[in-house]
């Protein structure tokens, strides 16, 4: 199947130009339907990407979209970066495009180096510790668990050897990954169970678990349930800084303070999965200085190179110590280690983190506002440029809407308007997340066609 033809520079607004799909699109789709498994289980509309610039993407029929999606939080940068598709021009030019394996070349340790040198000062010991990067953030949770394990082993507590997580959480989809996150419909079938981790509630204050006696958990009950936790055989406690898949469920701050702090009562390791969370998405560099905690590990991934496979796992030094060998076949290679180190520079260099935190208030301003308008819109969550909308059948039992979730997001999308499928325990929860070069009057367009597609929803 060949693509059309398409000249010129993406456009830079809105430009629908054939019905939707286009034909070529549904051709993909079929094409994709016969030879590859299902990729999402229901609501993902039918896409065919073909290129992108800034926050719009191209279809490979010509149609222009403004994109909420960054490619499921990857391109932060935005799309089609010139100084990043000249580094790759170069690159190919000069026959840098191999694998190196563990041989050095010019760009692994750069990284390494750039990664460290983002560590808030507040987090000495991981400041001063090392980056081992990888391909991708399934790998760097595997990497984590297992580094807390061995350290724990090789200090001289072999009966430390449990690792807790929370439910709702997704970290992957490598069987100890898979097991490590809480979201039963990720993990059920799949065997290879790992009976070492033990899941904990997540501290959902909109739709909270009940006592016996039918009370709600308060964010004391929670925090409370923290000091149930059996600090004596626990290694390690590995956690989202916010939710993603579970419907961009954010953690209250106070919750988060508490279990760092009882980890470091109990030395229990802190791993910070911001495979999604990080690299100025949130309006921070990294989300978790939200909440002014300090990580033993971190696992970084997606918008860390915008556009190529590539993840790290940041660790403080004495636990690298405690490890064997450690390598990757693909890991820091070539090509995507270069691409990262240009995608972190234009990072710094163009304030997108603040630009994230600026133009996410202006989003979080309109959508609560959305909801009073919107009676099937039950609560928003906003954190720089990522939020969940959550749909619901009415406000007062907040069940969930998956229906009216995907009429919205197909409705978006024959509007001009990218979002991924629903998301959430319910799959009612839409996300959005737009690359982090966003204007505020490209959100406002966004949001309007939001706002018209959720007003025919509710028709």
């Amino acid at each position: 199947m060949s693509q059309v033809e398409i000249p010129g520079r993406v456009k830079q607004k809105i430009d629908i130009v054939t019905p939707l799909p286009g034909p070529m699109s549904a051709a993909l789709q079929s094409l994709s339907e016969d030879y590859e498994p299902a990729t999402f289980a229901h609501g993902q509309v039918p896409f065919g990407f073909r290129r992108g610039s800034g926050v719009f993407v191209e279809d490979v029929d010509g149609n222009t979209f403004l994109d909420f999606t960054s490619g499921v939080l990857v391109a932060n940068i935005g799309h089609g970066r010139k100084r990043v598709m000249d580094k790759v021009a170069q690159m190919a030019r000069d026959q840098e495009i191999t694998n190196s394996y563990n041989y050095l070349n010019p760009y692994r340790p750069a990284l390494a180096r750039l990664l460290m040198e983002t560590i808030p000062d507040y987090c000495a010991d991981l400041k001063t510790g090392k980056a081992f990067i990888l391909t991708t953030g399934s790998e760097t949770v595997e990497w984590s668990m297992s580094m807390a394990l061995r350290h724990q082993w090789k200090t001289g507590h072999p009966e430390k050897n449990r690792v807790v997580a929370f439910e709702g959480a997704f970290h992957g989809r490598t069987a100890g990954a898979r097991h490590a996150g809480g979201i039963d419909g990720v993990t059920e079938g799949y065997g290879l169970d790992v009976p070492d981790i033990t899941h904990i509630p997540f501290p959902d204050l909109y739709r909270p678990a009940k006592h016996a006696d039918g009370r709600p958990y308060t964010l004391q009950d929670y925090i409370a349930g923290i000091q149930k936790i059996d600090g004596a055989s626990t290694a390690a406690v590995i956690f989202e800084t916010y939710q993603g898949a579970a419907g961009s469920r954010m953690f209250p701050a106070e919750y988060l303070q508490a279990l760092a702090a009882w980890c470091r009562r109990n030395g229990v390791l802190l791993i910070v999965d911001e495979g999604q969370a990080s690299f100025g998405r949130t309006g921070r560099f990294y989300a978790f200085e939200h909440y002014e905690i300090q990580p033993d590990l971190l696992c970084l991934g997606k918008g860390i190179s915008g556009s190529v496979p590539l993840a790290a796992v940041i660790s403080r030094r004495d636990i690298v110590a405690s490890q064997g060998g450690m390598s990757s076949t693909w890991g820091g290679n070539i090509l995507s280690s270069a691409v990262a180190l240009e995608t972190i520079k234009i990072l710094i260099e163009e304030k997108l983190t603040e630009n994230a935190a600026k133009v996410g208030a202006y989003m979080a301003r309109r959508f609560k506002a959305l909801e009073g308008r919107h009676a099937i819109l039950g609560e928003t969550r906003q954190m720089g440029l990522v939020g969940g909308l959550e749909i619901v059948t009415d406000r007062a039992s907040k069940t969930p809407n998956p229906k009216a979730a995907e009429r919205i997001v197909t409705g978006c999308y024959r509007k001009g308007l990218l979002l991924i499928e629903p998301i959430g325990l319910g799959g009612n929860v839409i996300r959005v997340a737009p690359p982090l070069v966003v204007t505020e009057e490209q959100a406002e367009v966004g949001i309007d066609i939001l706002d018209r597609a959720m007003a025919e929803a509710e028709g």
